[in-house]
Parts: C-alpha cells; sequence; structure tokens
C-alpha cells in the first residue's frame, strides 16, 4: 500500500490541475503579501502590523486574495484529484489498473495520497506566507488599530474562538489555524472523491460538490445563528461559527465538529463504494 500511495503522489504531482492549483497558491500569498508591504509602503514604524497579523488568513487588511483559502478553498482542493478515479473509469484505464492491483487498492490509495497532496498544499503555502510576514513586519508590531497593547492583554473577548492563544501565544495561534486550514482541505477533498465514486456522477458536479456542500451548510447555519440571535447571543455566535475565518466569534468545538462530520461524510462514501462495488 506504501509503495501504491508513493506511486499516486507522483502521478498527482505531474497532473496540470495540481500544477494549475499550485500556482494558484503561490500568486495568493504572494500578491497578498506585496499588496500588504505597498499599503504600508513609506509608514512609520509605530504604524505598522505585526508580522502574524500580516498573513494572507490573519490580515487586518483583507486583500481581493483571501478567498482563495476561504471560500474557495473546496474547490481549489477538489480539482486536485477529486475526479482522478472517474477519470480512470470513464478513459477505461481502470480495468487495466484492477487487473494488477485490488480495485479496494486502487480507490484507498488514491484517497490517502491526494489527502496528504491536499493537506500540503494548502499547509506549505501559507507557513511561506507567516515567514514573509516575519521578513517584512515587526515580531511585535506597533499598529493596534486604535487599542494599545496593554488594552488587549486586559480585555480578552472570550466569545472569541482560541482568544487567550490569539493573545499570548499569537504565532502559535497562526499554527494551529493553518493546520486547521489544511485539515479542511482534506476533509473537502474526501467529500469530492467520496462523491466521484457514486454511480453516473458528472466529472464536474464531483468536483463541485464539497463547495456545494460547504455553501449550503454556511447558509444554513447562518439563517440559524439570525434566528437565534434575538434568543440566545451566545448560541448564535455558537451556530454561526466561521469554519474557515481565524480567531472569530464563535466555539471551537462547533468548528471541530463540523470538520468531523465533512471527513465521515468523505470516508463513508468512499466506503460505501468499496462495500457495494468491490467487496459485494
Amino acid at each position: 500500500m506504501i509503495n501504491l500511495v508513493k506511486i499516486e503522489i507522483k502521478k498527482c504531482l505531474k497532473r496540470k490541475e495540481f500544477i494549475l492549483i499550485l500556482l494558484l497558491m503561490i500568486i495568493a500569498i504572494t500578491s497578498d503579501f506585496a499588496l500588504t508591504c505597498l499599503r504600508f509602503y513609506g509608514c512609520k514604524t509605530s504604524e505598522l502590523l505585526s508580522a502574524y497579523e500580516g498573513t494572507l488568513i490573519t490580515n487586518i487588511i483583507q486583500t481581493p486574495l483571501y478567498p482563495v483559502f476561504s471560500i474557495l478553498l473546496p474547490l481549489a482542493v477538489s480539482i486536485i484529484g477529486s475526479d482522478v478515479y472517474l477519470e480512470e473509469k470513464i478513459n477505461g484505464t481502470s480495468n487495466l489498473i484492477n487487473t494488477r492491483i485490488s480495485k479496494k487498492d486502487n480507490i484507498i490509495s488514491k484517497a490517502i495520497a491526494m489527502s496528504i497532496v491536499s493537506f500540503l498544499v494548502v499547509l506549505v503555502p501559507l507557513l511561506i506566507n507567516q515567514i514573509l510576514a516575519l521578513i517584512a513586519f515587526p515580531i511585535q508590531g506597533y499598529n493596534g488599530f486604535g487599542l494599545d497593547d496593554y488594552k488587549k492583554l486586559i480585555y480578552i473577548d472570550k466569545g472569541i474562538i482560541l482568544s487567550q492563544i490569539q493573545t499570548y501565544y499569537p504565532y502559535l495561534n497562526n499554527i494551529i489555524f493553518i493546520i486547521i486550514r489544511s485539515i479542511f482541505a482534506v476533509s473537502f477533498f474526501l467529500m469530492s472523491y467520496g462523491f466521484s465514486l457514486l454511480p453516473k456522477i458528472n466529472k464536474y458536479l464531483a468536483i463541485l460538490s464539497s463547495f456545494i456542500v460547504n455553501m449550503l451548510l454556511t447558509t444554513v447555519l447562518s439563517i440559524l445563528s439570525f434566528i437565534l440571535l434575538n434568543i440566545n447571543e451566545f448560541l448564535s455566535e455558537a451556530v454561526g461559527t466561521s469554519f474557515l475565518g481565524v480567531n472569530g466569534y464563535g466555539n471551537i468545538y462547533i468548528l471541530f465538529g463540523i470538520l468531523i462530520i465533512y471527513l465521515i461524510i468523505g470516508i463513508f462514501l468512499i466506503n460505501k463504494e468499496i462495500k457495494i462495488n468491490v467487496e459485494g
């Protein structure tokens, strides 16, 4: 299985879809970095952001590139390889492959390989983005946007996810959310890959599936949050937790709960295909 996974990773790295998305990620972080630097070019030291606030996902001055790692993330990672098994079926190459290795191993090795690639294609650019911010901006920073540093320490809003870590350990906070974002990328891939295994599903619908599921769930929870606003503010904030945000109002357990649900959906669909069409 390990050798199969290595082969699938090598195949994925040669796909034009992977190269396209990797370039998109690199363009997003470098463009966001450049725009942020231009925004503060020539400013006094007292007006500069801190390096932990100058990354694409934590940038107070959001640029047009932010959606690449948030709203568009499900679509971006799904394009990488969620349709790879479906393509083999359409091209007829799956029959040749299944004569050499079992269909079950083929499905699972692709899922593992693409999950690793999806995780890294988000993790690595965001880590590079943080390093670039550390090069360009001071570690501590001075621009509090109207809120002095001592006030940030005195008043910690407990309604914000991981508020104490954000205040006392901001760089650890960034790493945590970068990892969370990367695991979400894996869950989006697995969902789309699972949908691609369904009989007679359209290739483009399979790629869009995780994006559609995420948008539908986000919309439903936003409506519920609005309805609950006049009933219970705490519950409203919890329900309205932003899955792909950083230190927003909400509940960390809701965030992890949605992540687990997405992972379960993908794994369930993959396992269903294995049990029905492979194991009989």
